[in-house]
């Protein structure tokens, strides 16, 4: 199962700045992310707010579906101005590990990431008669999200090897060496054009993990983050 995480880049302080307006743009954050998440095949498990928990039963169509709302979201062209407007938000080469881009975004930004893995239980909840997952997969899932910057997609090697056994129409226990141009090779055969993408890749320390995860960020060139220390293009 891929999971997948995203988070409303800066919500806290959007939602002090214009907090009429953010009422609005979150309803249409909401609508363009649900749209994907059908047209993908994606279950969502919850929202809270500035956020979305999915989950795939394929690891293609996870990544899929963050490609395409990413674009969704910065395509849209019916932000409500204030948020489209916003200074701090949207400042052009701020020095930031939030915020900082040289993509003129329109309206919210997020960040999302995926991992995959079997989680240890699934639940009904009784009141709203939706699925829910628990386990380390899924905790592993919300700390890969937190590695991606403003518009970025991170992955974890679990996820890759995921990818290639789709590629490779291999069985779920198997496994291939991931070095940095393996994981080049098998991600961008599916980054195909118009994008141009942009890989970094590092070991990662995640809180609550014992392990550390090696984590792969996804970014096209035009909407470009701070690196980040330890980050090495691929």
């Amino acid at each position: 199962m891929a999971v997948v995480f995203t988070d409303i880049v800066d919500s806290t302080n959007l939602w002090e700045e214009e907090h009429e307006q953010m009422w609005e743009a979150l309803k249409k954050h909401d609508e363009l992310m649900r749209a994907e998440i059908t047209k993908f095949d994606g279950y969502e498990v919850k929202t809270g707010g500035d956020s979305f928990y999915v989950v795939f039963d394929d690891a293609l169509q996870a990544l899929k579906f963050c490609l395409a709302a990413q674009k969704s979201l910065h395509n849209d062209n019916s932000w409500p101005k204030k948020i489209d407007k916003i200074k701090d938000y949207h400042r052009p080469n701020k020095v930031s590990e939030e915020t900082h881009t040289s993509f003129p975004y329109k309206g919210l930004n997020i960040r999302m990431g995926i991992h995959y893995g079997k989680p240890d239980e699934q639940r009904k909840d009784p009141k709203t008669d939706r699925w829910d997952y628990y386990g380390r997969v899924i905790n592993t899932s919300a700390r890969v999200q937190g590695q991606a910057k403003c518009g970025e997609i991170a992955v974890s090697d679990n996820f890759i090897q995921a990818i290639w056994r789709k590629q490779a129409n291999a069985p779920e226990d198997a496994k291939t060496p991931l070095t940095d141009p393996t994981r080049r090779r098998i991600l961008g055969k599916e980054l195909a054009l118009p994008w141009t993408f942009e890989l970094r890749s590092m070991d990662c320390d995640l809180k609550g993990v014992k392990a550390n995860v090696n984590i792969t960020r996804i970014c096209w060139k035009e909407w470009l983050c701070v690196p980040g220390e330890g980050w090495k293009i691929l």
